[in-house]
């Protein structure tokens, strides 16, 4: 439990210094971090969220089943990291990570604003486009 700044205030609607929950996240692919997450998650949307034993339940699974999902809003950018982060994902100060924001939006509120924190040395976008006509392009 933390208090919301004014810019997590402002986008779960709710005001600076708020009471919210917080949830840090490592996720490792064999033994290799690969994603660090910050949840913010509206308290009037899982009261019970800092009840539950996330060692049985992940905190997702939780979200999933007390928070039906209506909207989910990505937002995509490269950024460079803090040294906590760099040091959660393992990767230098000069390798960018790959961030998407998430809103949720359940019973027509936020729920949660995530931000997630791939390192762009262990990721890779591939694309294929085949068309149907042999007038493509």
């Amino acid at each position: 439990e933390v208090k919301a700044s004014e810019e997590i205030a402002r986008i779960l609607g709710v005001v600076k210094d708020q009471k919210i929950f917080v949830s840090q996240m490592i996720h490792k692919e064999n033994n290799v971090p690969v994603r660090f997450d910050i949840r913010y998650i509206k308290p009037s949307a899982a009261p019970d969220y800092l009840k539950q034993d996330f060692e049985k339940i992940t905190p997702s699974h939780y979200l999933q089943q007390n928070c039906p999902v209506e909207t989910v809003d990505n937002s995509i950018e490269a950024t460079l990291v803090k040294h906590s982060i760099q040091s959660y994902l393992d990767i230098e100060k000069e390798e960018p990570c790959l961030l998407i924001s998430r809103t949720v939006i359940s019973n027509d509120e936020v729920a949660s604003y995530s931000k997630l924190y791939y390192p762009s040395s262990r990721y890779k976008l591939n694309s294929t486009l085949k068309s149907s006509s042999k007038n493509f392009l």
